[in-house]
């Protein structure tokens, strides 16, 4: 999927899919930003990067496993072909 026009869209209604069936819904007005339908958590999701605000570490906990299960998180070698496309120096320290 990766690389075509559409990706953004089909992983858009694919995570629509997942997280419905754990109450969570896309807010109406804010693109992006995903609620729940009983629990005070909610995140914002922009390009690469997620943030998420919640009163219980459980809630937050479950939102991870959530995605851990049904997305891949990982970005193999993004660093690396970041700090070649931006030509920056490459780190010293962890």
């Amino acid at each position: 999927m990766y690389g075509l026009p559409q990706a953004g869209i089909l992983a858009n209604q694919q995570l629509q899919k997942t997280l419905a069936k754990h109450g969570f819904y896309p807010s109406r007005h804010t693109p992006g930003y995903w609620k729940h339908t009983n629990k005070p958590i909610s995140f914002c999701l922009v390009v690469y990067d997620f943030l998420v605000k919640y009163t219980n570490k459980n809630d937050a906990n479950q939102l991870l496993k959530i995605l851990q299960d049904n997305c891949d998180l990982s970005m193999p070698a993004y660093v690396p072909a970041a700090i070649n496309k931006f030509q920056h120096p490459h780190p010293t320290k962890p």
